[in-house]
C-alpha cells in the first residue's frame, strides 16, 4: 500500500491543474473538463483518507460526488448542443454565412 502522501500529491496536482484550466481558458469544454478535475482530486482524497482511517463513508461520499459528476456531464453536452444549434440557425437567418 502507498503511503497518503502519494495519493495528497497526485490529488493537488490534479487539482492546481482543474483550477488552472478553470481560471486562463474561455472554451466552455474545457472548464467542463477542468472541472470533472478538480471533483476527480476530492475524490482522490476522500477515498485515500477513508482507507487511511478504515471507514466507508468517504468512498460512499466519492460515489455520490461520481454519480453527480456523471449528471452534470450529461446536462452540460445536451445544454452544449442546444447552443450550438442555435447559434448555427441564428448564423443562418441573419445573412452572416455569406460574409
Amino acid at each position: 500500500m502507498l503511503p497518503i502522501g502519494h495519493y495528497l500529491f497526485l490529488s493537488l496536482a490534479l487539482f492546481i491543474i482543474g483550477v488552472l484550466g478553470v481560471v486562463t481558458r474561455r472554451n466552455v469544454i474545457v472548464v467542463l473538463m477542468s472541472i470533472e478535475l478538480i471533483l476527480n482530486a476530492v475524490n482522490i482524497n476522500l477515498v485515500a483518507f477513508s482507507r487511511l482511517y478504515g471507514d466507508v463513508a468517504g468512498q460512499v461520499f466519492a460515489l455520490f460526488i461520481i454519480a453527480d459528476a456523471a449528471a452534470e456531464a450529461a446536462v452540460d453536452s445536451e445544454s452544449s448542443s442546444r447552443f450550438s444549434v442555435t447559434a448555427k440557425r441564428c448564423w443562418r437567418t441573419n445573412g452572416l454565412a455569406e460574409v
